[in-house]
């Protein structure tokens, strides 16, 4: 594993807080799914910008690696955290319809 990858996955298991910031709960939940796969792809792109390798095929494994992580650690960590639901009450600007 190279440095890109690995600070791929180092962020990866960072994005799930991040995403949980930028969702809504007044949104759609496929306007969140954009919001989340938007966010790791730019996050991929920039790891792989800040690690010295980007080229096509780079930027494509970091994207993969970081929504992959994110994936794994918001099932495993995040999905039942009280940490999100803390995260939802602050950052909630579109409120969830009744």
């Amino acid at each position: 594993m190279g440095k890109t990858e690995a600070a791929a996955l180092i962020v990866g298991v960072l994005m799930p807080l991040l995403v949980n910031v930028l969702k809504q709960a007044g949104l759609p939940r496929r306007w969140n799914l954009l919001i989340a796969l938007a966010a790791c792809a730019g996050a991929g792109a920039v790891t792989s910008w800040a690690t010295g390798q980007l080229t096509g095929e780079a930027v494509v494994v970091s994207i993969a690696i970081v929504f992959s992580a994110a994936q794994a650690a918001y099932q495993m960590y995040f999905r039942d955290s009280k940490l999100v639901e803390w995260i939802d009450g602050k950052t909630t600007i579109v409120p969830e319809s009744e």
